[in-house]
């Protein structure tokens, strides 16, 4: 269904903040969004939500304002995380071990959930490493399967994930 949206408005693959760049956008020489109107972008958008809303059991997702991590968090945790996206990164499986717990209906004994990661080369390794010892330590019941990082190309969803930290991002923006 994400494809099919694509395809009916001739875009290989979203990327939200190129899509909604109307100031650099258009001075890219192959920005595929250049004749657009804004109300035939909102309607791109609009399919796009109603595709992930219809194949979406729940998300969880997080922000992290990186100016108050840098001025509350304690030397040790910043040192310990090494990176604010590494600390992000844990702190989101922290937060959804509890929620797969208390699934209703609950994960079929034995079942696992598989992570698929947006590609960043720059933390790849350390975040592999640090999602085996959250599994190892936290999650006695093992709900936790295997994590890939892979582009948005391989992977539709990130996409779609995209789209959602986008508009998250938006809102946190106007109210602050």
């Amino acid at each position: 269904a994400w494809q099919k949206v694509l395809d009916d408005y001739g875009i290989k693959e979203l990327h939200m903040s190129e899509c909604m760049d109307k100031i650099n956008g258009p001075r890219k020489p192959n920005w595929p969004y250049k004749d657009w109107s804004d109300s035939k972008r909102d309607a791109f958008i609009r399919s796009l939500i109603s595709v992930a809303i219809d194949h979406t059991l729940f998300g969880v997702g997080g922000l992290l304002n990186v100016q108050d991590y840098e001025a509350i968090s304690p030397s040790w945790l910043k040192m310990d995380a090494e990176h604010p996206y590494l600390f992000s990164f844990q702190l989101f499986f922290d937060c959804l071990l509890p929620i797969l717990e208390k699934l209703e209906p609950p994960l079929p004994p034995g079942e696992q959930v598989a992570f698929i990661f947006d590609q960043n080369r720059q933390f790849e390794d350390r975040a592999t490493k640090a999602f085996h010892l959250i599994k190892a330590l936290r999650d006695t019941n093992d709900r936790f399967g295997s994590i890939t990082f892979a582009t948005r190309k391989q992977h539709m969803p990130l996409q779609a994930a995209d789209l959602i930290a986008y508009i998250v991002r938006q809102g946190h923006a106007r109210r602050t």
